[in-house]
């Protein structure tokens, strides 16, 4: 059996208006506050499972410990976003390795032995077409 709101409440067009409006400002008061900075999934929270006030929930935000940061170092984020370098390339390509087009190129030479080991021909030479004399 579902549980049905009560209606039974009469409440003017004005007053649900006030109540709004207070609602938003506790809702400014806490989001802005500095002592959010860090901990948003807290303060979002408390304002939505509690009645505090903006200022409780603030003062609460201050004396709680922010979340440890993922990673502070840029190294380590580009590292991250990059991927590692392969230690064996020769030392001719040197920095100038792009991660997309060497990925590209290993899975390229990956599917043609896959495809060599398997039997499988292109479509131009299923067609008897020589793609060599292109």
């Amino acid at each position: 059996m579902a549980l049905k709101p009560n209606n039974s409440h009469n409440i003017s067009e004005a007053d649900a208006n006030v109540i709004r409006m207070t609602e938003r400002l506790r809702m400014q008061e806490v989001l802005q506050h500095p002592a959010s900075a860090g901990r948003l999934e807290l303060a979002t929270r408390l304002l939505v499972e509690t009645s505090l006030s903006g200022a409780e929930i603030a003062s609460m935000l201050e004396s709680a410990p922010k979340p440890a940061a993922a990673s502070a170092s840029a190294f380590f984020a580009a590292m991250n976003t990059e991927g590692g370098v392969d230690v064996n390339a020769p030392l001719s390509e040197g920095g100038a390795i792009d991660p997309k087009k060497a990925r590209l190129a290993e899975l390229e030479a990956a599917t043609h032995a896959h495809n060599t080991l398997n039997g499988y021909v292109s479509r131009e030479k299923a067609r008897g077409v020589d793609v060599k004399a292109r």
